[in-house]
């Protein structure tokens, strides 16, 4: 009779300790009455039998996976039960003999297996809300998910609110075939960010990550319309499935994350046609225009209507290619139309369009596919899109009036693209054209025109960076270290990877300083040496942006030779610095760092150190550089004496290639000797005015200074900070120098620092 605790490990394992309490109960009674009473032995023998049929028949649930243990739970189920009335029938007999009580055995059996039931349910919610077991349901035959499939619409008729809704998703996920189209991905994409990419009227898309590492982009309605979403998206993501073609989005599938179902579809990291054309000035918005069409026309032939059609439903692939996306109305459907415009979507020329347009119900076709393409050309062409046009336009539209040429740029074929978007405009009952003859006319537009010429050094200028906002979080409650206008904080990408976020203050920042941070990324961006510090992108944080790059947990060489590394050899660490300064200086145009000092050079994980914070460098023959911490708080550190006289367009100190050499001279000091320059002088004010008198710091004698600090060093050193700028040698000059210095150094095994014996 123990082999009965076996029931225990199975969920109906309250109905199974009342089987068995019965069961011990009855034994009991039965076996303790005098020996002689034989007319007991046969109910006694019939009832060890029972309780070894019940055993031999849960045996083969015993080993099961809580996936199939819970598939099988109504045959469980059903044999507890048939066991605890078989029991019943075969203590009849002896009733009133042992004043057997079968009606409170009946309340307690119903008792218990109702327990059951809600332990059923919540294993069920706790079972659809791990991406283990539902890979696991996925492999179940069709008529074992149809099981469970009904299991769970019980679970969701007895509860409400986030469960049910919860419940809900999955079962439309399980009842989704799987006829090789659309793949249910739950289990295998995680949401990377805590900030979605786009965010829409209804939907937000988010960046995820496949097991296999691919990214993809995830679009998720919003948590306040419910499960009954869930419909579309499955919708949109099968219908974007069967459309394959070149300029329509990738559709992988679709995944459960949380209580919602996501269509899972290509990570497109240039983003939508209007943001890529107001970025990048090499951008061809007609190209991107005839590329969206051949995409809609295909649509179209596959009897489908897009329903959506608009700059932000338009993304570009890696390539710069156009594709179409967001096809959640692709059906017509007057209410998932009507919930947009309830639910505070922007007002836009698309929406004008369906409510002046012929068919007014709301209805979507094909012809209010091809007024939106139209509506969507104009906002594509007019660069930038109609900044101070757009209340007149949205007049002149709701009045049923077209807006007129001019708000087309001047181009050989504005007429004929004026008389293309009118044509689709028409607003009396004549059809628009078909996508067919808006291809045609695009095509020949685009193979007329001349061949396109190569962005100008003014327009590089703009380039687009790589926008990792998607990828980004912020780690930290405070940043790492701040300075005048920015703080560093540490950040976190895609979940692995640590990196540092240059971030520029939201308070108090001058226009010209938000220039020039932008200035600095787009020139760091460009700059690809191994002594300096790597570009990784910029980040929008919704508030504030930041420039990004890898997070280097050794420092600056200040932090590495004292804490980190004291027996480094510091010659080859200036060293390493003057290549990364040479490559700047010797850049075409030459760029000026502007904000050297042992605190921006860090040391990468190898022990190579690299320039970092070039203090919103700009090119030589421009505007040379500054920092961004020099402009906050007027600290000069120590730098050139002609910082005190010199001042650019903007009025901050002119920095030059040769204040570039006096402040690396005076960071080469403080490096051999563990001071800095001044150290004497406790007022910052006494040190400004001694360096503008062209006085210089006198030699360290620490410990430090009497191993680094050598006379070759300190010649050097003397050259670098002539108070005459002409007179310095120049980068070329010195990094040969430290390198011959760097070559014959013979630092001890320990450097002996002061205070130890």
């Amino acid at each position: 009779m123990d082999d009965l605790e076996d029931l225990l490990t199975v969920l109906r394992q309250n109905s199974a300790k009342q089987l068995r309490r019965r069961c011990t109960e009855a034994v009991v009674a039965l076996q303790d009455v005098d020996e002689g009473l034989k007319s007991v032995e046969p109910t006694v023998k019939v009832i060890v039998s029972l309780m070894d049929s019940i055993v031999r028949k849960t045996t083969k649930w015993l080993d099961l996976n809580p996936v199939m243990s819970v598939v099988s739970q109504e045959a469980i189920s059903d044999c507890l039960h048939s066991g605890a009335s078989d029991l019943q029938f075969a203590l009849n007999p002896h009733k009133r003999e042992f004043n057997f009580n079968f009606p409170k055995w009946d309340d307690e059996f119903q008792k218990a297996r109702a327990a059951d039931v809600d332990a059923l349910d919540e294993m069920l919610y706790n079972m659809i809300l791990n991406d283990y077991d539902i890979t696991q349901i996925r492999a179940l035959p069709e008529d074992k998910i149809d099981s469970l499939i009904k299991l769970l619409e019980g679970v969701a008729s007895r509860y409400g609110g986030e469960r049910k809704e919860s419940i809900s998703t999955a079962m439309l996920a399980l009842k989704q075939p799987t006829d090789g189209q659309l793949f249910d991905m739950t289990g295998m994409v995680k949401i990377l960010a805590d900030q979605p990419i786009i965010r829409g009227p209804m939907a937000d898309f988010w960046l995820g990550g496949t097991s296999s590492g691919n990214l993809v982009a995830v679009k998720l309605f919003r948590r306040s319309f419910g499960s009954e979403t869930n419909p579309y998206i499955l919708r949109e993501a099968r219908i974007c499935a069967q459309l394959s073609h070149p300029h329509i989005l990738p559709m992988f599938g679709f995944a459960r994350i949380e209580n919602k179902l996501g269509s899972v579809s290509a990570w497109m990291k240039k983003g939508n046609s209007m943001n890529y054309v107001l970025k990048d000035p090499s951008a061809d918005p007609l190209k991107l225009c005839f590329e969206a069409a051949k995409g809609l026309q295909h649509v179209h032939s596959m009897g489908v209507v897009h329903g959506n059609i608009k700059p932000a439903t338009i993304l570009l692939s890696d390539q710069g290619t156009a594709v179409l996306s967001s096809f959640v109305f692709s059906q017509p459907s007057y209410d998932a139309y009507a919930a947009t415009q309830s639910h505070g979507t922007k007002f836009n020329w698309s929406n004008i369009a369906r409510y002046t347009s012929f068919t007014r119900q709301g209805d979507i076709t094909k012809d209010t596919d091809i007024r939106d393409f139209a509506l969507m050309m104009l906002q594509i062409l007019t660069q930038p899109p109609m900044p101070t046009l757009r209340r007149k336009a949205i007049k002149e539209m709701t009045a049923r009036t077209s807006p007129t040429i001019a708000f087309l740029p001047h181009h050989h074929y504005r007429a004929i693209i004026w008389d293309l978007v009118t044509s689709c405009l028409q607003y009396d009952n004549t059809r628009p054209r078909a996508m067919d003859q808006i291809v045609e006319t695009l095509g020949a537009v685009i193979s007329s025109r001349p061949p396109s010429r190569s962005p100008t050094l003014g327009a590089m200028s703009l380039e687009v960076l790589p926008d990792l906002s998607a990828e980004i979080r912020k780690l930290g409650a405070l940043p790492v270290t701040g300075g005048g206008f920015c703080d560093i904080w540490l950040g976190e990408r895609l979940g692995r990877q640590k990196v540092a976020l240059k971030v520029l203050k939201l308070f108090g920042v001058p226009d010209q300083i938000r220039k020039r941070f932008l200035a600095e990324a787009t020139l760091w961006s460009r700059l690809k040496h191994p002594n300096i510090l790597e570009f990784s992108g910029i980040c929008d944080h919704g508030t504030s942006l930041s420039m990004v790059s890898p997070w280097l947990k050794n420092s600056n060489v200040f932090h590495y030779t004292t804490d980190i590394n004291p027996n480094a050899n510091r010659f080859k660490l200036i060293h390493d610095a003057s290549e990364g300064l040479q490559y700047l200086h010797t850049y075409d145009p030459p760029i000026v760092h502007g904000d050297l000092k042992c605190a921006n050079i860090l040391v990468c994980d190898d022990g190579t150190a690299c320039l970092t914070d070039f203090g919103l460098s700009k090119m030589h023959h421009e505007v040379t550089s500054f920092s961004l911490r020099d402009a906050g708080s007027h600290r000069f550190d120590v730098h050139g004496p002609e910082l005190f006289s010199e001042e650019d367009n903007d009025g901050f100190p002119l920095k030059t290639l040769a204040s570039d050499i006096y402040a690396f001279g005076q960071t080469i000091v403080e490096l051999l000797s563990g001071q800095k320059p001044f150290f004497e002088v406790r007022q910052e004010n006494l040190v400004y005015l001694a360096i503008s008198r062209g006085q210089r710091p006198r030699r360290p004698d620490t410990d430090l200074a009497r191993i680094w600090l050598t006379d070759p060093a300190w010649e050097l050193v003397q050259a670098m900070t002539c108070s005459e700028k002409e007179k310095r040698p120049g980068i070329e000059k010195v990094s040969p120098d430290i390198r011959s210095m760097w070559v014959e150094s013979s630092p001890p095994s320990r450097v002996i620092l002061e205070g130890e014996t």
